[in-house]
């Protein structure tokens, strides 16, 4: 939403509209933006979901909550990672280990220690076996292989909706694409732009 605004006073987050007038006071550890109507708050150390006038949608009952992209929000329980609809009723049961928002229609989420990508019903496009994975950007998404066994090393390239190389794994760090063109870092700290 564009009429509200999460602002930070001291060490506790409240909401504002657009004329500066408070809608919830600052008595939250944490607000994450408005997205879709409802904005990710943590109430003591469980996360729900505010609406427009700072009352409670969806209560606090997660570990921890991602904001809501494309109609679903990523959210933690003591079981994993799942997604909920706008109404907090499960779409996706939680049972992945780590997971980001839904972005160009599926999202990366991590099992068994790999990361991968599945549909907004939970269905895979492409099964995990990458050791680092970012949000599809542009029709593209960038993922990381070959690295050691602490997670360190690497490279970076990537991968298209059926996880095919679209660029190939050469860099040692990247951005998603963002207007055609992408960050990449070869060698630390040589970095420059690549254009799709």
């Amino acid at each position: 939403m564009n009429d509200r605004a999460a602002v930070l006073v001291g060490d506790r987050w409240g909401i504002i509209d657009r004329t500066g007038q408070w809608i919830l006071s600052p008595e939250f550890k944490n607000i994450r933006s408005f997205q879709e109507g409802v904005a990710a708050a943590q109430d003591g150390d469980r996360w729900g979901f505010l609406g427009p006038t700072g009352k409670w949608v969806i209560p606090p009952q997660y570990r921890l909550a991602w904001s809501f992209a494309e109609g679903l929000a990523a959210v933690e329980t003591e079981k994993g990672w799942g997604y909920i609809d706008t109404k907090g009723e499960w779409r996706i049961s939680p049972r992945f280990f780590w997971t980001l928002t839904f972005s160009d229609g599926i999202a990366v989420v991590e099992s068994n220690h790999k990361s991968g990508y599945i549909t907004k019903t939970g269905e895979w496009v492409v099964k995990p076996k990458f050791d680092s994975a970012l949000e599809f950007r542009q029709g593209v998404a960038a993922v990381r292989v070959d690295a050691d066994e602490r997670g360190f090393g690497g490279h970076w390239g990537f991968i298209d909706r059926q996880g095919h190389w679209a660029i190939r794994p050469i860099y040692g760090d990247v951005y998603s694409f963002s207007d055609g063109f992408a960050r990449v870092c070869v060698g630390g700290d040589r970095c420059g732009f690549i254009y799709r």
